[in-house]
């Protein structure tokens, strides 16, 4: 069982007190790959987690992020050179 995370790509278990974010992989020929971010604190840093994978994966719509892609502009250079394992 799982609590209501208003988060796209966040969960928290009913007994457990961090979220953990979670990002699937679309690959054209291939399986869906749902791949483990990390376990956060709070929700806040575990939506920014998921919108950073997303990112990495060529993601830029805001509809399909938790926050405006505009919030991670620092970020972008890099997250384009990263690999998804390595976020």
């Amino acid at each position: 069982a799982s609590t209501l995370v208003t988060y796209k790509g966040v969960s928290r278990s009913l007994w457990n007190t961090r979220y953990d974010a979670h990002v699937s992989t679309h690959v054209s020929d291939g399986p869906v790959k749902n791949v483990f971010l990390g376990s956060f604190d709070n929700s806040h840093s575990a939506a920014r987690a998921y919108d950073l994978g997303r990112i990495s994966l060529g993601c830029r719509d805001d509809e399909e992020l938790n926050f405006p892609v505009t919030h991670y502009t620092d970020d972008l250079q890099m997250l384009e050179e990263l690999s998804i394992e390595e976020i």
